[in-house]
């Protein structure tokens, strides 16, 4: 409802992420070009409060500097860390503990994910060396890259009439489940439940937090029986996790 009526007072739905950083300069994430206008930094989250009746969360949001608004020993009471309570289902576990420290940054979680479409955001996988050593050029060949088939993703202004399957027929948000039995045996360092604290706003390499996409089904885990090693780069992590499988469809 909040974001039909963000629509409606602007003609458009809310940029998933929106980053005036140029094109390739955040670590394993590929940017979209940056929207026209006053550069921020800024999200599908963040842009809603006021239409959840949070607007004095928004107001203390620093839109040109993202680092101010983490939470950390410099920032104690950043709005990143503050726990909105429409942003979490009652019943999912990260309810039960709402808040994550993550680098030294406390952040507010999140159970739902706006839909980025079939692959909601670009990675490079595996680490290319233009991560650590800009401005080298990106290595393409190392790229998967954001669908932008959703309605929320890097920079995106959709609206309602580019909905092209029609409202009824499209997912605009989902659940996040935050366990798989059989991944969370596989990857025992590091379960679904502690991947990056599930923050409703984060840093920019870490969007998956709050977008989410659809290349796996609905309601979809890791087959039982199936077999890998305990670590990030396994075949079954990349996949679901830097590509931010959630419930989902296209637009």
């Amino acid at each position: 409802l909040s974001a039909m009526n963000y629509e409606g007072t602007y003609q458009y739905f809310p940029p998933g992420w929106q980053n005036p950083t140029p094109a390739g300069t955040i670590a394993g994430i590929i940017q979209d070009p940056p929207l026209s206008g006053t550069p921020r930094f800024t999200n599908v989250m963040v842009e809603l409060l006021p239409f959840i009746e949070q607007d004095n969360l928004q107001k203390n949001w620093n839109f040109t500097n993202n680092a101010v608004n983490l939470q950390n020993t410099a920032n104690p009471s950043g709005p990143a860390g503050q726990i909105v309570k429409t942003f979490l289902c009652p019943s999912s576990l990260v309810a039960q503990n709402p808040t994550a420290v993550v680098s030294n940054n406390t952040y507010g979680l999140n159970s739902y994910g706006a839909m980025g479409g079939r692959i909601s955001f670009s990675a490079r996988t595996p680490p290319a060396p233009d991560q650590l050593a800009a401005p080298n050029p990106i290595d393409y060949s190392k790229v998967i890259a954001a669908t932008l088939d959703g309605i929320f993703y890097t920079n995106s202004r959709v609206r309602i009439s580019g909905i092209t399957d029609g409202t009824s027929n499209t997912i605009m948000f989902g659940e996040r489940q935050h366990k798989d039995p059989v991944f969370d045996q596989m990857y025992t360092n590091f379960p679904i439940l502690g991947w990056s604290g599930w923050a409703w706003v984060d840093q920019g390499n870490a969007v998956g937090d709050y977008l989410v996409g659809a290349c796996r089904p609905i309601n979809w885990f890791i087959p039982v029986g199936s077999t890998g090693a305990n670590s990030s780069s396994n075949t079954w992590v990349t996949p679901n996790w830097r590509m931010s499988v959630a419930s989902g469809a296209l637009r």
